[in-house]
């Protein structure tokens, strides 16, 4: 019998991400990339109105430019912005 392996998932400490890159473009960066290296961010992401439930594939592989919009996110630039202060 074949032998599965099996990763571990654990999650990392609030604060203790991947460092932003300094020209890093987070409006074409897809929510999922984001959350997958900076799960702290989910805060960021409620206070500007940002949800999505578990059938949401659209919001979650889509660049985050573009989830502000389908959210109707009042202020693209302070989202943007405040992702970047919660990732750094």
């Amino acid at each position: 019998m074949a032998r599965k392996n099996h990763r571990r998932i654990t999650r990392r400490p609030a604060g203790r991400g991947r460092q932003a890159a300094p020209g890093r473009d987070l409006e074409k960066e897809t929510l999922a990339a984001l959350l997958r290296s900076h799960p702290e961010v989910l805060h960021v992401m409620e206070k500007h109105g940002v949800t999505f439930c578990a059938a949401c594939y659209l919001t979650l592989f889509s660049p985050i430019g573009k989830v502000s919009g389908f959210h109707a996110v009042p202020d693209k630039k302070k989202f943007l912005a405040d992702l970047r202060a919660a990732i750094r």
